[in-house]
Parts: structure tokens; C-alpha cells; sequence
């Protein structure tokens, strides 16, 4: 394991505790700007890659939100900050609609830790 993802798994790690000791009974790990950064909206980037590894390995559910948000945003110009890669209020909007049709499909991943 590389150092970065090895730092993201520690963090990702303490950031799943300290949500289920909150009461949290569900913790997704969701992106959506990871794929296509390279002109080629099929292959995954290698950081989607990475973060659906580590999301595997701590049993928290995974959701490339890529193709929703690109049917809302086609050029995906209005979820991010304009100079960083991290959701804008619009992105973070987005991203639970998202995650809330997905939830209400598949009943079956509302588990309790």
C-alpha cells in the first residue's frame, strides 16, 4: 500500500468510527469528478480506483456518482470550486440526490453496524 492511500485508509478509517460513535447507521464514500479528467469518460482515473479499494476493504458502500451528475451538469462546470477539485454546495446537492435514489432502490444496504 502507497503512502497516500495508506494515509487515506487511516483517515477514512477514524472518520467511519467517530461516525458510527456519533450514530450514524450508514457512511458512503461518494465521487463523481474521478472519471473522464483524462478525456476518456469510460476508464476509470486511477484515484476512483483507489478510493473504491479502500472503501471496499472498510466495508463502506461506494458510489460513482459520474454519470448523474453529468446528466445534471453536462460539462460538470458547476459542482466544483473553481479552482479545487472538491464539491461546491450545487456538487454536495447533487451528490446526496443521488445517493438518496439509490438508497430508496436498494433497501437492502440500510444496515446497523
Amino acid at each position: 500500500m502507497n503512502w497516500n492511500k495508506q494515509y487515506k485508509h487511516q483517515a477514512w478509517q477514524k472518520f467511519k468510527q467517530r461516525s458510527y460513535a456519533e450514530g450514524a447507521r450508514l457512511v458512503l464514500s461518494i465521487a463523481s469528478y474521478l472519471r473522464g479528467l483524462l478525456g476518456d469518460k469510460e476508464k476509470p482515473h486511477h484515484a476512483l480506483h483507489c478510493k473504491r479499494l479502500i472503501s471496499d476493504e472498510l466495508g463502506m458502500l461506494f458510489r460513482d456518482q459520474f454519470n448523474f451528475v453529468l446528466k445534471k451538469d453536462r460539462y460538470h462546470k458547476n459542482v466544483w470550486f473553481r479552482h479545487e477539485g472538491h464539491w461546491n454546495d450545487q456538487g454536495r446537492l447533487w451528490a446526496a440526490e443521488a445517493a438518496l435514489q439509490y438508497l430508496e432502490k436498494n433497501t437492502s444496504v440500510h444496515k446497523t453496524p
